[in-house]
């Protein structure tokens, strides 16, 4: 089963990705700060990660920049889920190496599966 690790703070959008994603089949880690995403990404090695830009302890591009420098987590492609509707952010996020960034709100969850569902069928 794939492992997506899910970091997000706000506790009512993690619930939906989490029940989502599960009816998906796919195995969800989770963290609501930073700090702990790292620490997870590094420990669990996810199949990808949907991070968000904004958290408690350690942002999402210093989480993004960290994992990309890592030779054991660079692989894993790092989808950014943020309300910063902001160009400037979303360049940084892929120089950083995102392999995508939405805005939450112009994007449905089922939406979000199927960009899921289309990196973790590269080979």
């Amino acid at each position: 089963m794939k492992k997506i690790l899910v970091v997000e703070d706000d506790a009512f959008l993690m619930d939906a990705y989490k029940v989502k994603l599960q009816q998906s089949k796919y195995e969800i880690l989770t963290a609501q700060d930073g700090e702990t995403g790292l620490e997870t990404a590094r420990k669990e090695k996810p199949n990808i990660i949907i991070l968000d830009l904004v958290l408690p302890k350690m942002s999402g591009l210093d989480i993004l920049g960290e994992l990309k420098k890592d030779k054991n987590t660079k692989g894993i492609p790092v989808i950014i889920a943020s309300n910063l509707d902001q160009k400037k952010t979303m360049e940084e996020a892929k120089q950083l190496g995102a392999e995508d960034y939405f805005v939450k709100s112009n994007i449905s969850i089922n939406e979000l599966i199927e960009k899921i569902d289309h990196y973790l069928a590269k080979p």
